[in-house]
């Protein structure tokens, strides 16, 4: 997809929403689609790539004692309390591509829940559509990845008068495009698969959450169960 091809689609899922998504329908596959999600995609995590790994570094430090406990009662050595991932380009440049990675194929597992509902809704959906729907009317969510940054690279100055001055208008703008893609997916979902409005938020945001959420359950607790086993056979060779 050429830079200038994905540029006009932006404009269009913004600008002119019912004509662009009655016109996805046509499109053959999900194969466009995905090629706009993995941009959109690289595009908002350019920005925030930087947030995510300080808030895993976050996560380890809080977690670190907790695992100590748990190693320590099955023989294995303590995690160092000070590990944490550096804030080395390379590293980051390798979070990025993961990140981008993870984001595009959770995104089957996330829309294939939503799906599920809205074939209660239609039962001549395709599940092609909904992907098309909601990998487009991620747009606005998306291009709120540099006001995030900002808002978080602002939180330490917040002392400051001058931070407020920025922190406010960034975290208004991002909230804003938050909600307004809330509308958005909705919207698409109900042009796609011909379901009213108040169906497809319940299909994204309530039902097909529920489902995202015991799928991403199981999938944790099944990674969890492969590192604890694959820890217990290198302490024991």
């Amino acid at each position: 997809m050429r830079l200038s091809e994905f540029y006009g689609r932006v404009r269009s899922v913004i600008f002119r929403t019912k004509d662009y998504f009655r016109n996805t329908r046509k499109e053959r596959g999900i194969r466009q689609a995905l090629k706009y999600l993995i941009i959109i995609t690289a595009f908002f995590l350019l920005f925030t790539t930087y947030y995510y790994v300080a808030n895993i570094n976050e996560a380890i430090s809080e977690a670190t004692p907790v695992l100590n406990e748990i190693y320590e009662s099955i023989g294995l050595e303590p995690v160092p309390e000070y590990m944490e991932i550096p804030f080395t380009i390379p590293v980051l440049l390798g979070v990025f591509l993961f990140l981008v990675v993870f984001f595009v194929l959770f995104a089957f597992v996330r829309y294939w829940a939503t799906h599920l509902v809205v074939k209660m809704f239609n039962k001549d959906a395709e599940y092609q559509d909904t992907y098309k729907a909601l990998s487009y009317s991620v747009t606005p969510s998306y291009l709120g990845g540099p006001f995030l940054l900002a808002s978080f690279l602002l939180l330490p100055f917040l002392r400051s008068a001058w931070a407020w001055f920025l922190f406010i208008p960034s975290t208004t703008i991002f909230v804003s495009l938050e909600v307004y893609a809330v509308y958005l997916r909705s919207k698409a979902l109900s042009i796609v698969q011909s379901i009213s409005f108040l169906k497809a938020l319940l299909s994204i945001y309530v039902f097909g959450f529920i489902l995202f959420l015991l799928a991403v359950l199981v999938i944790y607790i099944a990674i969890l169960i492969v590192l604890l086993t694959l820890m217990l056979l290198i302490s024991l060779f």
